[in-house]
């Protein structure tokens, strides 16, 4: 092949394949990283909207809690008057 011997051509080539192997190994580490940071601010986007559900949720049912216990005072007041 062209006068020189096959194991100085791969001697030749071998850091051009090393080098572009591990371009090739870092780049597909660096995408897999962002899909890792991209998946995460999703989780952490989801885990705030349901917090703020949750918020949302507990306050509601404060705001019952308080109605049941004035409907009961009122009811407790009515009956001391009753006797």
């Amino acid at each position: 092949m062209f006068g020189m011997p096959f194991g100085l051509i791969l001697l030749g080539f071998a850091p051009w394949i090393i080098v572009l192997g591990g371009a090739f190994y870092l780049g597909l580490r660096l995408v897999r990283a962002v899909e890792h940071r991209a998946a995460a601010r999703a989780e952490v986007v989801a885990l705030t909207e349901r917090m703020l559900l949750l918020e949302e949720n507990l306050s509601a049912m404060g705001e019952r809690l308080e109605r049941v216990t004035e409907g009961q005072e009122f009811t407790t007041r009515l009956l001391a008057e009753r006797k």
